[in-house]
Order: C-alpha cells, then structure tokens, then sequence
C-alpha cells in the first residue's frame, strides 16, 4: 500500500512538470501570452490608405494637434501629418473605422477635412497661432 502511494505520488510530480513545461515553451514561443489553439486562425484586419486634405491646418501646432486627434481614433495605425502640402495620410483598419469617422476625428479637432468642415466651436478653442484670418 505504501509502495502504491509513493507511486502515484510520483506519476503526479511527473505529470505536473511535463505540463509546466509545455506552458514554458508556449510562453517562450508567443512571448505576448496570447492564448492560440492549434485549429485556431489568426486573420488580421485589412488595412487602408486614405489621404484627407486639411486646408485649415497652419503650423506645428496644428500637427501636434491633429496627431493627438488621430491618435485617439480606435483603428488608426499611423498618421503623417503634412502641413506644408496641407495633406494627413493615415493608414487604418477598415474593420474598425471608416474615412468618415477619421474626417469626424478631424474636424472635432478644429480642421476642415475635405468636404467635412470644423466644428466651430473647437476651432474656437485653438491657440492664436492654428487660426485663419476668415
């Protein structure tokens, strides 16, 4: 009876480090600890290009401004603000937001985006130096 205790005592220590140990290699392996099962597909989101005039946009302040907007948009990837030639590109998920949302983004911040015009009263809000004369 002893031996037989002793016995599985010991299949069990065996057991439970044979299973630590594959939990070592799946965290060594996918070092971000995202749970993937072996049927399991990893599909990526599309991603999209789209380039949004900003013809009220004036100096570095806008830019700063327009980055911290687009920023905050869920879906955004990367945005190069442009203040020279007056242009944003942003590179997007398609699944997550739309050129719409983007332009919202945009215009919430005080900028004409396109056809979207600002919000006025966040214009309002900009500093001296991101206001035109209109």
């Amino acid at each position: 009876m002893k031996k037989t205790i002793v016995f599985l005592c010991f299949a069990l220590f065996l057991v439970g480090c044979e299973k630590q140990e594959d939990e070592q290699k799946v965290l060594t392996e996918n070092p971000n600890n995202i749970s993937i099962s072996q049927n399991t597909e990893i599909k990526t989101a599309p991603e999209e290009n789209i380039e949004i005039r900003i013809p009220t946009a004036l100096c570095k302040t806008c830019e700063k401004t327009l980055n911290s907007a687009l920023s905050k948009v869920e879906g955004v990837i990367t945005q190069d603000v442009d203040i020279y030639n007056k242009i944003v590109n942003i590179k997007y998920l398609s699944s997550v937001t739309s050129p719409g949302k983007i332009r919202e983004a945009i215009s919430k911040a005080g900028y004409d985006a396109d056809e979207i015009k600002r919000n006025e009263r966040a214009y309002q809000n900009l500093p001296e130096c991101c206001k035109d004369d209109e």
